[in-house]
């Protein structure tokens, strides 16, 4: 595990400025956001159970993943769609274990098109923050439909911690 380190100025400085970049600013706009939840729980994932903020949700998600991307055969998957999981694993957490969305544009990204973005969900519970492209790819690559749940019950289990 790598040390963490209190950011420089100049890093500090560009991490602000990142929060007021247009293309962030277009990526977490509250119209486009939520179109693109939608066309995530209707089109993408129309099977998620009535609560899809939840593990049973997350187990959705991901099985949906591995349906749609089949072992990795080189191909990127639909852009569009990649966004949309990305919300979706970022908002069950910060719905349900709290924190909120930042743009970390100093780290690559998983996703072409964003590559001036980095979402991430900032939370006390996470050192680093959670990276919902980063369970994503994990998934892609382990494909045992379990990567979703256990991230999940792992942040789960460091906030309620904190909680006492």
């Amino acid at each position: 595990m790598g040390s963490v380190r209190k950011w420089t100025k100049a890093e500090q400085e560009r991490h602000e400025a990142d929060q007021h970049s247009v293309e962030w600013l277009e990526w977490v706009a509250p119209q486009r956001f939520t179109e693109q939840l939608n066309r995530f729980f209707t089109e993408t994932v129309p099977d998620m159970p009535e609560d899809p903020y939840t593990v049973e949700g997350l187990d959705a998600a991901e099985a949906a993943q591995l349906r749609l991307w089949p072992a990795a055969d080189g191909s990127e998957p639909d852009q569009e769609v990649l966004d949309q999981f990305i919300r979706y694993i970022g908002e069950t957490y910060r719905r349900t274990l709290g924190g909120e969305w930042i743009n970390l544009a100093q780290w690559s990204s998983h996703v072409p098109r964003l590559r001036t973005l980095h979402p991430i969900i900032r939370a006390d519970y996470s050192e680093l923050g959670i990276v919902p492209a980063q369970s994503v790819a994990i998934a892609d690559e382990e494909r045992t439909g379990r990567a979703y749940r256990e991230f999940y019950e792992r942040f789960a289990q460091a906030a309620r911690a904190l909680q006492g």
